[in-house]
């Protein structure tokens, strides 16, 4: 069920340092050409890994599923990748950002609202 959870979670941490830019004006910390190679990097692993996966062989042989109960993504994969698994990356980064700013000289009270 879980197997989606990381190229669902890898979304929020791309998309934290826009907003927080967006609306606390803090500096980005990647450029834009930066930050679709990340968008790349980290979407290319789990595609990889999917593409991989063992066929399974009686699946022409299976009946169709039933769209109204079975979901190939349920509300409990959503809340878990981008409430939980998401925050707790973006908050790392974000985290690390300020610390990596601060060991510089610039503090985190100096880095918000700073054009």
């Amino acid at each position: 069920m879980f197997e989606n959870l990381n190229s669902l979670a890898a979304n929020i941490p791309e998309f934290i340092p826009v907003v927080c830019y967006a609306i606390i004006q803090t500096p980005m910390p990647l450029s834009a050409i930066l930050m679709v190679a990340l968008s790349v990097g980290t979407d290319l692993a789990p595609a990889i890994a999917l593409a991989y996966e063992n066929p399974e062989l009686d699946i022409m042989r299976r009946p169709p599923r039933n769209s109204k109960l079975d979901h190939l993504v349920t509300t409990k994969l959503i809340c878990f990748a981008y409430l939980q698994s998401g925050e707790l990356e973006a908050i790392g980064g974000m985290v690390g950002y300020f610390w990596a700013m601060n060991d510089y000289g610039i503090t985190p009270g100096a880095t918000l609202f700073m054009n």
